[in-house]
């Protein structure tokens, strides 16, 4: 008897209802990079506007008028509040509407595909890594396809040589070489309210995983923004009762351990209020 099919990600449903929709262009453009934020449960989206804009390429004002038209529909939201004051932003849980049709979008003549860039991003090989695209290339109408190539014609720049993350840590021996204040993960955890001592944990796992690891990558940052955005290393989660960001018990035990190893080399610098 034949395997029956792995059921897909919620997430990776959501897109394809989105993808299949009667959406207007800048709409399913708007939704589909409020996925990159979520998790594969499409739960704890926390987008800035202003990162939507331009992932999307679009206005802000556009993908607002995208989100307003689409909250109730394709998504709940909720503000965030840090410290007892409510940030401007929202938390996103995506839904499906009842009778979306959430098969993988089919080829059709005059159609533009599109193919996964990153596959630390996108891919499906660990578990644990946010999958936002189905196997293989997905296909999207004309008007959608040229909107997403305008979002990534930017960075198709010459390739930086790809190193191991040992060698790219010994040519960067201070923290504000490892990873400089102005990143954009630390731009990230501060508009999230991601507690310092969170990002440090961070760190240090990031760190655990990666080294002595053969795997190459050229842009060492980027992987670790992915991996905080992405949620790949599970050390915390947002509480809705109280708020605020708390550790799971993967983050727990590593903040036990890490009180008996205080000495660690490259930790990630503080952010700055």
């Amino acid at each position: 008897m034949a395997d029956e099919p792995r059921k897909r990600p919620f997430v990776l449903q959501w897109r394809s209802a989105v993808l299949n929709s009667a959406e207007p262009a800048s709409t399913k453009l708007t939704l589909l990079m409020l996925a990159e934020y979520a998790d594969t449960r499409g739960a704890n989206a926390l987008p800035g506007m202003k990162s939507l804009a331009q992932l999307s390429s679009q206005s802000e004002r556009t993908c607002r008028r995208a989100l307003e038209d689409a909250d109730g529909k394709w998504f709940t939201r909720q503000p965030v509040n840090v410290g007892g004051q409510q940030w401007r932003g929202y938390v996103y849980t995506l839904r499906i509407p009842e009778g979306a049709d959430t098969t993988t979008a089919r080829s059709r003549k005059g159609a533009v595909t599109v193919s996964a860039a990153e596959p630390e991003r996108c891919g499906h090989s660990e578990p644990k890594v946010r999958t936002l695209t189905t196997e293989g290339a997905v296909t999207v109408s004309d008007e959608l396809g040229s909107k997403l190539g305008k979002a990534t014609r930017g960075t198709r720049s010459r390739a930086a040589p790809k190193v191991t993350f040992d060698s790219w840590i010994e040519n960067h021996p201070t923290p504000d070489d490892v990873i400089p204040a102005d990143h954009a993960v630390n731009r990230f955890a501060e508009k999230a309210g991601i507690p310092d001592a969170f990002m440090d944990l961070a760190w240090i796992a990031f760190q655990d995983r990666y080294a002595g690891n053969p795997k190459r990558y050229a842009d060492w940052p980027r992987v670790f923004h992915n991996a905080v955005q992405g949620d790949w290393l599970k050390l915390w989660r947002y509480d809705q009762q109280s708020s605020s960001w708390v550790l799971t018990t993967a983050g727990y035990q590593l903040q036990l351990s890490e009180g008996q190893q205080q000495n660690r080399p490259n930790r990630l610098p503080v952010l700055e209020a």
